[in-house]
C-alpha cells in the first residue's frame, strides 16, 4: 500500500512538471582573450535572450580555482525572442583578486529571488604577471656625493600604464619613485657614507597590481678621506724612565670607515703650554715614534694628526720626577755661561778703552801733519804769483 501511494505522488509530480512552461534562453559571452596581463581590464561583452518574458538578474562572476565572486550585476528585463547587449563594467586584474594563472568568466541570470534561471561560462583566460623595464646609468665609478644619472623606461604588455613605484636600493638606503608614464630620468645622490669599492645597485619597480620586476647594475665608489684614527697602546708615560718612548698607529679611514693606504698624515706633538715640542710625517696605517727626554714638563700633551683639514686630537699624561732637576741643571748652567760672558764683556769693554784712546792719538797726528802740508802748499803758491807779477811788470 505505501509503494503504491509513493509511485502515484511520484507520477503527479511529473506531470506538474510537465505543464509548467519553462523558459528557453540563450546567453553568449564575447570579447574574451585567451590571455591577459596583471593591470588589464577585463571586459566582457553579453548577449542574452529569452523565449518569452522575464524580469531579473544579470550577473558575472570571475571564477579561479582559489576564489570566485561576482563583480557585475544589473537588473533586466527580457521582452519575449528580444535579444539584448550588456557590455559590463571593466574589471582589473590584480594580484589582490587571485593568485591563480587560470580563470573564466560565469555569466547567470537570476530571478527576483536569486534563483538562477540560466547561465553560461567562458573558456578559461591566462592570467600572466612581469613586465619588462630597462636602466640606463650614466657613470660606473662614483664618489660619496655624486650624483647618479639613470634613464628608466618601462614596457607593459597591453599598454596599460598606471602609476608605479620605483624603488632604489644602494647600500642599506632605500629611495622611491613614482613613474604614472613609461619612460622617467632621476637623478640620485650617492650617499657621502656609501662604502668604497664594487657596490650593487637594484631598481625594483612594481605596479600595485602584482607585477614585479628587477634590475640590478654594479659600479664602483671611490675612497674618500673623511676622518683620522688614532690608536694608541696607553696614555700614560714617564720622561723620567730611561729609553721611554710614546708610539700609535694614525690611520685615514675613508667614508666608510675604511683604512686609505699610503697617504701622508703630519703629526704634532704639543706640550702643556700648546707649545710645539715634535713633528713627523708618517704613513697612514704606519707607527709613529716620538722618545721622551728628561726635560719634558709635566702635565698633558696633545697628539695632533692631520690631512688636509681633517684632524684628530689624542691625549696622553706625562709624569717626569726629574723635570725639578734639570731645571736647576739648566739654570746653573745659564748662570755659568752668564759669568763667562760677563768677563768677556769687561775684557772687551777695557781693550775697547785702551784702543780708543790710541785711535783719538794718531788722529790728532794726522791732523797735524795733514795742516803742515796744508800751510807750506798755501806759502808756496804766494811766492810763485809773486814772480810772476814782476815779470810782467819788466817786459811791460
Amino acid at each position: 500500500m505505501r509503494s503504491l501511494n509513493t509511485s502515484i505522488i511520484f507520477l503527479l509530480l511529473l506531470i506538474a512538471i510537465s505543464i509548467i512552461p519553462s523558459a528557453l534562453a540563450d546567453i553568449t559571452l564575447h570579447n574574451i582573450d585567451e590571455e591577459y596581463y596583471l593591470g588589464e581590464e577585463l571586459i566582457v561583452n553579453t548577449t542574452i535572450e529569452s523565449d518569452k518574458d522575464l524580469y531579473g538578474f544579470l550577473s558575472l562572476s570571475l571564477v579561479c580555482p582559489d576564489t570566485s565572486f561576482e563583480y557585475f550585476r544589473i537588473p533586466m528585463v527580457l521582452d519575449e525572442d528580444v535579444s539584448v547587449k550588456v557590455e559590463s563594467e571593466p574589471l582589473i586584474l590584480s594580484r589582490k583578486i587571485t593568485k591563480s594563472d587560470k580563470c573564466s568568466v560565469l555569466a547567470k541570470f537570476s530571478d527576483q529571488e536569486n534563483d538562477v534561471i540560466f547561465d553560461e561560462r567562458s573558456d578559461k583566460f591566462a592570467i600572466n604577471s612581469g613586465f619588462e623595464f630597462g636602466v640606463s646609468v650614466n657613470e660606473r665609478v662614483f664618489a660619496p656625493g655624486n650624483t647618479l644619472k639613470a634613464d628608466i623606461t618601462v614596457y607593459v604588455p597591453g599598454e596599460t600604464i598606471r602609476k608605479m613605484n620605483l624603488d632604489i636600493i644602494l647600500g642599506k638606503k632605500l629611495t622611491s619613485y613614482e613613474l604614472t608614464e613609461n619612460h622617467l630620468t632621476i637623478q640620485h645622490v650617492i650617499p657621502a657614507d656609501m662604502p668604497s669599492g664594487k657596490q650593487k645597485i637594484f631598481f625594483e619597480i612594481n605596479d600595485g597590481y602584482g607585477n614585479q620586476e628587477e634590475f640590478e647594475q654594479e659600479i664602483e665608489i671611490l675612497q674618500t678621506p673623511t676622518s683620522i684614527r688614532n690608536t694608541l697602546s696607553r696614555t700614560n708615560f714617564y720622561a723620567d724612565q730611561a729609553n721611554e718612548s710614546f708610539n700609535f698607529t694614525t690611520e685615514l679611514l675613508d667614508q666608510g670607515g675604511e683604512l686609505i693606504k699610503d697617504n701622508v698624515l703630519y703629526v704634532k706633538v704639543l706640550d702643556p703650554d700648546g707649545d710645539s715640542v715634535y713633528y713627523e710625517s708618517v704613513k697612514s696605517g704606519e707607527i709613529f715614534v716620538w722618545n721622551l727626554n728628561r726635560g719634558l714638563k709635566p702635565g698633558d700633551y696633545n697628539i695632533l694628526s692631520e690631512y688636509e683639514g681633517i684632524r684628530e686630537v689624542s691625549t696622553i699624561k706625562v709624569a717626569n720626577k726629574d723635570y725639578k732637576k734639570v731645571l736647576e741643571e739648566l739654570e746653573q748652567t745659564v748662570n755659568s755661561n752668564e759669568s763667562i760672558v760677563d768677563a768677556s764683556d769687561q775684557e772687551g769693554k777695557s781693550d775697547i778703552g785702551f784702543n780708543g784712546w790710541s785711535y783719538l792719538m794718531w788722529f790728532i797726528i794726522v791732523l797735524a801733519i795733514l795742516y803742515v802740508f796744508y800751510k807750506a802748499g798755501r806759502s808756496h803758491e804766494r811766492r810763485r804769483n809773486k814772480k810772476s807779477k814782476k815779470g810782467k811788470d819788466i817786459w811791460s
